[in-house]
């Protein structure tokens, strides 16, 4: 990451004391989080896991502590709302996958009869702490809800073609004035961790429909935006 120009990252799912010490030791900004899962069909669920860190972990010159749930699809409404009080309590960030593929939305239809932002917006879910990440299938009426609660969308474009998700509908989000940050969703589903490469490749992937200076902000202040560091970090300035 280092090499390929991020210098400030949230980190979801586990080990987040061996990766907070591995970003202390190379002096890089980070935003660990917990990911929060289940109850599943199988059973599992690790919120008393995830509980023991959130109840740790410090804020310090580097490390910013974020929230995390997975997503709708794989958490109940009880684990959605206990991330939520987690992010009120400690005034963090509130991380969560949603609608990366049509699958996710099926379920989440399927079972609240809502698509998943309609969903999140109903159990109080959503506000300007909220990063949604992905959010490549929602339609006109959940990007309307998505600018009035002011959340902020994640933005993953090499992950989205590299698992086939679809396109998403970048211009009509920000035409209304939301902030879209650029993320590359771990290793596990990029070849790359480079804010580089995100930066071109969203521009590809939208038929250059979007202005370099949008791309810039997206890359840098769009980010410290997302993770509630602006006012420290993401500015170029002399």
């Amino acid at each position: 990451m280092i090499r390929n120009g991020i210098t400030c990252f949230e980190d979801s799912y586990y080990n987040e004391k061996q990766i907070i010490h591995a970003a202390k030791e190379m002096k890089m900004r980070c935003c660990p989080s917990w990911s929060m899962i289940g109850p599943l069909k199988s059973g599992y669920i690790n919120i008393e896991k995830a509980k023991p860190f959130y109840k740790k972990v410090e804020k310090t010159e580097l490390t910013r502590p974020c929230v995390s749930v997975h997503a709708p699809f794989t958490c109940s409404t009880e684990t959605l709302k206990l991330g939520k009080t987690i992010s009120d309590e400690k005034k963090c960030p509130l991380q969560i996958h949603v609608s990366e593929n049509q699958k996710e939305v099926e379920i989440i239809l399927e079972r609240e009869k809502l698509r998943p932002i309609e969903y999140l917006e109903k159990i109080n879910f959503l506000s300007e702490k909220t990063i949604l990440t992905h959010t490549i299938h929602i339609n006109d009426n959940e990007i309307e809800i998505i600018s009035r609660r002011k959340s902020k969308i994640a933005h993953c474009p090499a992950s989205n073609i590299y698992l086939n998700s679809g396109t998403i509908k970048l211009k009509d989000i920000l035409d209304k004035k939301i902030n879209v940050s650029l993320g590359t969703d771990a290793i596990a589903s990029n070849e790359k961790l480079s804010i580089q490469h995100e930066m071109q490749t969203a521009r590809k992937i939208q038929n250059w429909e979007i202005p370099a200076e949008t791309l810039v902000k997206m890359a840098t202040i769009n980010g410290a935006i997302t993770l509630g560091l602006e006012k420290e970090i993401g500015s170029i300035e002399e």
